[in-house]
């Protein structure tokens, strides 16, 4: 995810909404795989609290269809796309990826599509843009192979963390 951001979320570093969501579901995982959670979520949450917040926030996130959708943009880029830059689009509500692909000098270009389509976000519009440079994708297919493939088994265990959160609440009717 962080490479669609552009920020090193491991670092630390990145939108404040992604870096709690992200922490919040490594909170989570601790609590499935019974092992100590780290503060502030010890302190501060029920294991329901953790819970209710990943599953809330994964919903607000659209976290299922960004990761799908960039599986999918990142396919196609690295399959059949040329060009150094590409601006991604997810439509959440259609469910469309459009991709378009920029050579080095068409960056401002680039720019100006990214830059309307920040306005129709603005607008209301339920998307997620994204503008990404070849070579960061490539250098991340070559490090991590599985990483695309990854995201299913990341989406899986937010659907297990989805049903333990209706199985809480069954067992407390």
């Amino acid at each position: 995810m962080g490479a669609f951001l552009n920020s090193p979320l491991k670092s630390n570093e990145g939108p404040d909404e992604w870096l709690e969501f992200f922490a919040l579901t490594s909170a989570a995982f601790a609590l499935i795989e019974k092992t100590p959670l780290v503060p502030p979520f010890s302190e501060l949450y029920s294991e329901k609290e953790i819970l209710e917040k990943v599953v809330s926030e994964a919903k607000r996130l659209n976290v299922s269809d960004n990761f799908q959708g960039f599986r999918i943009a990142a396919n196609e880029i690295t399959t059949k796309r040329t060009g150094s830059h590409h601006l991604i689009a997810l439509d959440i509500d259609d469910r469309l990826v459009r991709i378009k692909s920029y050579g080095r000098r068409k960056l401002d270009e680039a720019n100006n599509d990214y830059t309307k389509y920040e306005e129709e976000i603005a607008r209301g519009k339920n998307m997620n843009i994204v503008l990404v440079a070849t070579s960061s994708l490539e250098s991340l297919r070559k490090a991590y192979p599985n990483y695309f493939l990854d995201t299913n088994d990341f989406l899986k265990q937010l659907t297990n963390l989805e049903q333990r959160l209706k199985n809480t609440d069954a067992n407390n009717v």
